[in-house]
Parts: structure tokens; C-alpha cells; sequence
């Protein structure tokens, strides 16, 4: 049996006696902590009523911010030469000059053609393609930017995030709330892909998560008789307003009943592709209604804020 070293004896007596944080003030100390909000509006705004506030429920799949993967490529090998060896070829003066086709070129053309053009040629968005407070929040009940950084953050974002995003080489995260000691509710993601493909593919896993939300719901936020709507055939949508290829647009509703409660959880998932360009914005918010339509023209309600600011957001997404 081995010798008992009294020094860490004493040490592992004192740690036990230190006083461990509790998880809540953990989690109360982190930088993407979001709060509980209250907040009362009038008749006249997107969402009736309002009342208690939600939550933004962490997951295990943001748990780090991942880097871009070009920042962490590793360099190509270069092959080493050994300035000693005799060269292969040396031309003489009687040589006639011969031009060999299959020797002059460096790769298959064909083969180039099919290559993912590096990050480089690529244009990147940045602040100036993301949305802005101004876009997502009405006149008469204005919001503010209360967050903004690079990366996916520690958080899940809204009800239905998926965790996955395809491969980004850009993320860039605002987080939106009323104006005034209110905390983030809505949230926008701007991602910048090395390809179209690429970033259909991101545009696929948002769109899908939102759609198929109803156990993220009852698990994540405790909600009974969730559900999802696809109301993308009822938003007014023209992509002809960008030069980019593709242009596409989802708009999907999802919610569910609090237990033992007269309110709801109500959350909405916009998703934009322009090009190699993706646009996500979220929100999710407690109340007992959430009327609006999405579209203009009902005299009885207004539009609802996100779709009608879609083609302000569509072309700041281009730039």
C-alpha cells in the first residue's frame, strides 16, 4: 500500500470545506446568460399582450464557440529538394526547343472545375450585411442591438435551434431586445459559406430544425401540445430584388401551452439564402396570443414585423 503524504492530506481536507457556487450563480455569471423579461404593450403592436417573460435554454451542442475551420487548414506539404542531386534534364545548345501539351499544364482542368474555390475568393458578409435593430422591431415599440459578437455564442437560440449548421466560415450573432433594461429575445445569425451548395445546406438544417421542433419544445422548454407551421407560401417574397443565385426564403411558426398556465410560448424561424450567404433570424416570446398576419393588407391586423422586413434584410444580406 503506498506511503500517505500528509501535505495532501491537508489539501484535500481544505477543498473540501471551500463553498461551491451554486449552478443557478454559475450560469447567472456566464456572458450569454439571458434573463426573464415582463414586458406590457398596446392593442396596436405585432403581438398582443405579452405578458410574462421566456427563457433561452442552454444546449449541449454550443457548449464552445467553434472557429472557422480555413483559421485552423493545415499548410500544404512542400516537397524538399536536395541540392546535391543531379538534375534530370539538362538542355544543350543544339537542342531543339519542344512544347509538350501534356507536360505544360499543373492540373487536370477538369478537375479544377469541380474544386471548391478557396476562403479567399470568397466575399465574406460582415456587420454591414447583418440586420438591424431598425428592421426588426416597429416604430412604436423600437429595439436595440444588446448584443453583438463572431461565433454561435453558448446558447441555444429561440425554440428550434438545431445546433448544426453546415460549415461555415463566418458567423456573426446580434442579439436584439426592447429598448431599455430588457433583456435579448430575438436573435439574428448572419453566415458566410465557402459555396452556394455549402450554404443550402445551412439553410436545410435551419429550416428542418424549425419544422421538426416539437420535441425540442417538450423537452427543452416544457411545453404541452407543441406544433409548427410552415407559412412560407403566405409571405410575399420576390427574389429578383439581389443579384444572387440562389434566392430562397422560409418562414416558419412554432409554439406550444405552458403547464398549468393561460399562456403560450410563441416562436417564429426566418431563413434567407442569397448566394453563399445565409440569414437566420429568431425569437421567442410568452403571452396568450400572437396576431398578426403574414402578409399587408388585413384590415383587421398588421403584418407581421419579420416577414415585412424581409426584403430590407434580403438586401442588406447581398450588400
Amino acid at each position: 500500500m503506498p506511503e500517505r503524504i500528509p501535505e495532501l492530506d491537508r489539501l484535500a481536507a481544505e477543498a473540501q470545506e471551500v463553498s461551491m457556487l451554486p449552478p443557478s450563480e454559475i450560469r447567472r455569471r456566464g456572458n450569454r446568460r439571458r434573463a426573464t423579461r415582463t414586458v406590457a404593450v398596446t392593442a396596436a403592436i405585432t403581438v398582443v399582450a405579452l405578458a410574462a417573460g421566456f427563457g433561452i435554454w442552454q444546449s449541449p451542442l454550443m457548449d464552445q464557440v467553434r472557429e472557422p475551420q480555413w483559421a485552423t487548414t493545415a499548410e500544404p506539404e512542400v516537397p524538399t529538394v536536395d541540392p546535391t542531386s543531379e538534375p534530370t534534364a539538362i538542355p544543350t545548345e543544339t537542342a531543339e526547343p519542344t512544347v509538350d501539351p501534356s507536360h505544360t499544364a499543373t492540373a487536370d482542368p477538369t478537375e479544377v472545375a469541380t474544386e471548391t474555390p478557396p476562403v479567399s475568393a470568397v466575399t465574406l458578409p460582415t456587420w454591414d450585411n447583418a440586420p438591424t435593430a431598425d428592421m426588426l422591431f416597429p416604430e412604436y415599440a423600437p429595439g436595440e442591438i444588446k448584443n453583438q459578437y463572431e461565433g454561435l455564442g453558448q446558447a441555444a437560440k429561440g425554440l428550434c435551434d438545431p445546433g448544426e449548421y453546415g460549415d461555415p466560415k463566418v458567423v456573426l450573432t446580434r442579439e436584439f431586445g426592447a429598448v431599455g433594461d430588457y433583456p435579448t429575445w430575438m436573435e439574428a445569425m448572419t453566415l458566410g459559406y465557402s459555396s452556394a451548395e455549402a450554404a443550402g445546406m445551412g439553410f436545410d438544417l435551419i429550416k428542418a430544425a424549425a419544422l421538426d421542433c416539437n420535441d425540442a419544445m417538450t423537452e427543452r422548454a416544457k411545453l404541452v401540445e407543441p406544433g409548427s407551421y410552415d407559412a412560407t407560401a403566405d409571405v410575399p417574397f420576390d427574389p429578383s430584388i439581389v443579384d444572387a443565385d440562389p434566392v430562397r426564403m422560409a418562414w416558419i411558426n412554432m409554439g406550444g401551452l405552458i403547464p398549468d398556465s393561460d399562456y403560450g410560448m410563441f416562436g417564429e424561424t426566418l431563413v434567407l439564402q442569397a448566394g453563399q450567404r445565409v440569414l437566420w433570424v429568431t425569437g421567442a416570446f410568452q403571452g396568450q396570443d400572437n396576431e398578426c398576419a403574414p402578409a399587408p393588407g388585413d384590415e383587421h391586423i398588421d403584418q407581421c414585423q419579420v416577414p415585412a422586413a424581409i426584403p430590407e434584410m434580403l438586401k442588406a444580406l447581398v450588400g
